[in-house]
């Protein structure tokens, strides 16, 4: 399953733990403002780079397909963060990384505002998807979801 469609505590457990991988391989995320959603499709779309959270989310989908995660159902993600963040995880190659550097990942992403940053914009996006189905339901267009 694609990590954009799991639920958003899925996607900041993969978050984290690829985070703490890239801190384990000495290539750290650097610390940066998220922007909003408008400003980093400005920037890529008009100014030709990518937005650094936007480059840091594509490494994200790297690690969740590298690792397998793509495949597990969320139960089994859930169990899988669980382990790294108590005894850590074994990358592709079998090094392990440490519960520590997954400790230090979630800090991070607290401190750098990224958690909250991404709590708000999924707040936004579900009532946008509310207002969007009351507008089909107004104009007629039958419609199938469950909020």
């Amino acid at each position: 399953m694609t990590l954009a469609l799991r639920p958003l505590s899925i996607r900041l457990r993969v978050a984290y733990m690829a985070t703490a991988m890239r801190e384990f391989t000495g290539n750290p995320v650097r610390n940066f403002d998220a922007g909003s959603t408008w400003s980093r499709l400005q920037a890529e779309d008009w100014g030709g780079k990518r937005h650094p959270y936007s480059a840091l989310w594509q490494s994200i989908g790297k690690f969740y397909e590298s690792q397998g995660l793509d495949k597990l159902c969320d139960a089994e993600l859930i169990e899988r963060y669980e382990a790294a963040v108590t005894v850590g995880f074994t990358l592709p190659d079998g090094r392990k990384v440490p519960a520590t550097n997954v400790h230090n990942a979630v800090k991070a992403w607290r401190n750098r505002g990224w958690f909250r940053y991404e709590h708000q914009h999924a707040g936004r996006m579900k009532v946008a998807k509310r207002v969007g189905l009351l507008g089909l339901f107004v104009i007629g267009v039958p419609v199938v979801d469950s909020f």
